[in-house]
């Protein structure tokens, strides 16, 4: 009674059991050196489609050792990088936002430096892709996604000597977003006179230097108020 038993249980083991095959013969791995990769990468956000690399890139590192209180002061302190040495004067920079044109400087003179995440300067070569002329570089400012600020300033300045006291005072409004912008500035100044006996004139007549002015009174009121919005993925509605 054992044998037939252990003869039954051995079969059905083999039967349960996988298939076992053949292993399979080693086979040569044939590698094509002349095999080319291409790696295909986006330009980042804002940038300017080109071929051409940018001369100089500002991070915003880079953009905070200018110590500069708003774009119009950034520009002119980055004029010897971005002014032409083309044509016999070279022109002014051409200048961009997020890669695309703007109505004009006054558009963004008054955005702080704060807002900028880079800064990209390019040859005149790309001037002409925006239908601009040959003497002329281009600056790229390119905006961070999502920024908003209020600021202010107070500046009080005059000679040692001489008279005429300057007061300005001013503030702004900044709030960006991926689907435009809004940005509100305004600033006061105002410049006393300059009489002759502020500047040692002597009348012959008491008290008419003190009455006659080389230089009236001024005052000064900007407001500078810009809404963009996104249009479309080409198109962008300025009101200045």
């Amino acid at each position: 009674m054992i044998r037939p038993i252990c003869t039954f249980t051995a079969l059905a083991l083999v039967l349960a059991s996988p298939a076992w095959a053949a292993a399979p013969a080693d086979t040569d791995t044939v590698i094509d050196e002349a095999a080319e990769i291409v790696v295909t990468a986006q330009s980042s956000a804002g940038s300017i489609d080109t071929d051409i690399p940018p001369d100089l890139v500002l991070t915003e590192d880079d953009i905070a050792t200018y110590g500069a209180s708003s774009l119009t002061d950034l520009v002119a302190a980055l004029s010897t990088q971005t002014r032409s040495g083309r044509g016999r004067d070279g022109g002014a920079p051409v200048v961009l936002v997020n890669g695309r044109r703007v109505s004009g400087f006054s558009e963004i003179r008054d955005l702080p430096p704060e807002a900028i995440s880079k800064v990209e300067t390019f040859p005149e070569e790309v001037a002409l892709k925006y239908g601009f002329s040959p003497d002329q570089r281009v600056i790229n400012f390119i905006l961070k996604d999502d920024f908003r600020a209020v600021s202010g300033e107070v500046e009080i300045g005059g000679p040692t000597r001489g008279g005429r006291l300057t007061n300005e005072i001013g503030g702004g409004i900044v709030r960006i977003t991926k689907s435009g912008r809004i940005n509100l500035n305004v600033e006061y100044e105002r410049d006393s006179a300059i009489t002759e006996a502020e500047r040692g004139i002597v009348q012959p007549v008491a008290g008419l230097a003190e009455a006659r002015t080389l230089a009236p009174e001024s005052q000064t009121l900007r407001l500078n108020a810009i809404v963009n919005r996104a249009v479309s993925e080409a198109v962008n509605g300025t009101l200045n």
